[in-house]
């Protein structure tokens, strides 16, 4: 089926399930009884709430998250041809977050859509012309960040700490950003330990942790160097493994894929510290108590493609 319109626009847990090192195969997640609990194949764009309705029956929404009212939203561009979706930014618009699986809303609980808690398999089939990026101007991006923070009704609040002291996660699964630095073979999968009361505790915003050199965690993985030669024009497949500790697995992690090859791996224990800043093995450890907003976007002038985004989560949701 065909469908070509450009368009200008202005929680989930799951059952603890043990996982034997090494057991999970990318290329096969029910293998392992991980179930499809989210999937777009970019058909049309009736799955993307284009007009910004709001309505709880999109998968995608195009209204982002920390836009103040008194702002004027510039929007993105967004078609669909032949079932691959291209998403690229407008100069002053939102870039990096084009689409999200969750809008801010004003309910009750502040948002609308879906996010994913108690570990998943996340998985994208995403294309780009690395001669566009310019990373002053945005990349191309895969990733999620906690609805705890992002509906800012207080659910990140770090217990036992002032009011309006946050502790949330921001997991990159891609970010095209690297390549000054460490080559056109690589990429970014950042792992983010947000902290702190908004510019007052850290400046210019937050205090962090992340899993980039000298960033306070025992991770220097941020930065992925693949061994071949890639063609980001072509069609490659990110993927992430995420693995809550729990009663059954005392240590969680996230694994990262490259089209069915692992990658860098960062873990922590079941138990997070008491008191900030986060320390030792329970830096990332908050990521247990996340439910993750999932986020497709690009900068400026930057097309990204995108063939398919999957979601898979182990045993029984609620």
């Amino acid at each position: 089926m065909k469908a070509s319109i450009i368009i200008v626009l202005v929680a989930m847990f799951t059952a603890p399930i043990r996982l034997i090192a090494g057991s999970f195969d990318p290329n096969n997640p029910a293998g392992l009884g991980y179930q499809l609990v989210f999937e777009d194949e970019f058909i049309s764009l009736t799955s993307i709430d284009v007009y910004g309705s709001l309505s709880p029956a999109f998968k995608w929404y195009t209204t982002p998250f920390f836009v103040p009212a008194s702002k004027k939203f510039t929007p993105s561009l967004i078609s669909i041809n032949n079932g691959i979706l291209t998403l690229e930014s407008t100069p002053g618009g939102t870039r990096n977050g084009n689409i999200a699986t969750a809008a801010p809303a004003k309910n009750l609980q502040g948002w609308v859509g879906k996010t994913f808690g108690g570990g998943a398999y996340f998985e994208a089939k995403i294309a780009f012309d690395p001669a566009t990026v310019d990373t002053k101007n945005g990349w191309p991006s895969f990733w999620s960040m906690s609805i705890e923070h992002m509906a800012a009704k207080g659910a990140d609040q770090w217990q036992g700490q002032a009011k309006g002291y946050s502790h949330f996660i921001e997991d990159d699964f891609f970010e095209y950003d690297t390549a000054s630095f460490a080559g056109q073979n690589s990429y970014g999968a950042t792992m983010h330990d947000w902290y702190g009361i908004w510019k007052k505790t850290c400046l210019p915003a937050f205090c962090h942790i992340t899993n980039i050199a000298d960033s306070g965690s025992k991770f220097t993985n941020a930065h992925i160097r693949l061994s071949q030669n890639i063609d980001w024009t072509k069609f490659h497949i990110i993927g992430q493994l995420w693995v809550p500790s729990n009663s059954i697995n005392k240590t969680g992690y996230v694994q990262n894929y490259f089209d069915g090859i692992p990658t860098s791996k960062v873990s922590w224990n079941v138990a997070g510290n008491p008191m900030p800043p986060p320390q030792g093995d329970a830096i990332f450890s908050i990521m247990d108590t996340s439910h993750l907003v999932v986020m497709l976007g690009t900068g400026v002038k930057q097309p990204m493609h995108v063939d398919w985004v999957r979601v898979w989560q182990p045993g029984t949701t609620n």
